[in-house]
């Protein structure tokens, strides 16, 4: 080793020493107090030692913020980053009324940015750290935007989620048909209802905020995915749109349950305009003058040529079901949240009313695909 070379270890291990427990932003100001405090007791080698040390130091280097530029994408960008087209990005920031955005952390931004920040994350399961050359942000930055986004949403649209009847009464005798010319038995059959799982971390014990009740991790553990989770009830009509949501409910429960008390049936008895139709939903809802399911145990007694019809008859029914309970691994949004806490139903708040406006803007294209999958030969059900 040259002299030149232990000399310049002997100077990192005097600054070692006089930084040790100093934080590595305050350093630099630390080794000038030293060192000022070193020529004034004419202590030679230590200042000495300071000097070429400060020195050699880089200044840090004031980094400039370059603005997002969502001028300067094109439409098929907007698609392919954030499934939306421009000019639907741009009609999405005047409806929500995004014109600017700051958040309690001071963090600022334009309509268009926060929204397109938003629809990426839930769109790409990316870290914010991807995200950097993207939006010219930091990972701080990046996340208090989207937090924020998720929040404004969620308060002033989540009540739009809860069985928007006045457009689903206007297409109803048009679901009911869409169903029986897909191989349906039943005519007045307008949306399907079903339950979804979704898989959380292991959770703390709890008293919820809803109701004031002990939540422990028993409450939330399915048995029948054996996981720790949190179940949600889509119904859904087959054009693919989440017509109600309710949830979250612990793991627990059954979806007769989650059925009961959203009071959807109801709601539903007491509106004149859906006398005439029924939801179509599994066999653990029952029938009644609301909801219909099939009987269990009446396959099983079934010929060859009978189980063959009735499996192209709820092929479509199995379509659209799935298709509601794809709820959270959607390929268009997916969430990231897998706590238990109100953030999950942020998350999934903002998807649905996401998911809504895609479909929305695609029109009828959904149904014609679930049409083209019904029509197909339907899977093989039972083995004979």
């Amino acid at each position: 080793m040259s002299p030149s070379q232990e000399d310049g270890n002997d100077v990192l291990l005097v600054v070692r020493q006089l930084t040790s427990r100093v934080r590595r932003h305050h350093k630099a100001v630390f080794l000038f107090r030293f060192w000022r405090q070193a020529m004034d007791e004419g202590n030679a080698v230590i200042s000495a030692a300071l000097f070429s040390f400060l020195a050699t130091e880089l200044p840090v280097e004031a980094a400039r913020r370059a603005p997002y530029n969502f001028s300067a994408l094109s439409n098929d960008q907007c698609v392919e980053r954030f499934r939306f087209t421009k000019v639907q990005i741009v009609e999405l920031v005047t409806l929500f009324g995004l014109e600017g955005i700051r958040t309690r952390e001071r963090t600022a931004a334009t309509g268009a940015e926060g929204l397109c920040i938003l629809l990426y994350k839930l769109a790409v399961p990316v870290r914010w750290v991807d995200l950097k050359e993207a939006f010219g942000r930091d990972s701080s930055g990046l996340s208090n935007i989207f937090l924020h986004m998720l929040t404004l949403l969620d308060d002033k649209y989540a009540k739009l989620l809860y069985f928007n009847d006045s457009y689903v009464v206007q297409n109803l005798q048009a679901y009911a048909d869409a169903v029986f010319d897909a191989g349906g038995l039943l005519q007045n059959v307008w949306a399907f209802i079903d339950g979804t799982v979704r898989g959380i971390c292991r959770p703390r014990p709890r008293h919820t905020k809803r109701d004031g009740k002990f939540m422990s991790q028993k409450s939330v553990y399915n048995g029948h995915k054996r996981k720790h989770a949190l179940t949600y009830q889509t119904l859904t009509t087959p054009d693919g749109l989440i017509a109600h949501l309710y949830g979250p409910f612990p793991g627990r429960n059954h979806d007769s349950k989650l059925f009961k008390d959203s009071k959807i049936s109801e709601r539903i008895r007491n509106d004149s305009r859906f006398q005439q139709y029924m939801i179509y939903g599994d066999q653990a809802y029952g029938n009644d003058d609301v909801l219909t399911s099939p009987y269990a145990g009446e396959v099983e007694n079934l010929s060859r040529e009978q189980r063959q019809e009735y499996e192209s008859c709820t092929c479509f029914s199995g379509v659209v079901i799935r298709t509601g309970d794809q709820l959270l691994d959607s390929s268009r949004f997916q969430t990231t949240s897998s706590s238990w806490d109100s953030t999950s139903w942020t998350y999934v708040s903002c998807w649905c009313l996401l998911d809504k406006l895609y479909y929305l803007y695609t029109g009828w294209q959904h149904y014609q695909r679930l049409l083209r999958a019904s029509s197909s030969k339907p899977k093989r059900l039972y083995e004979h």
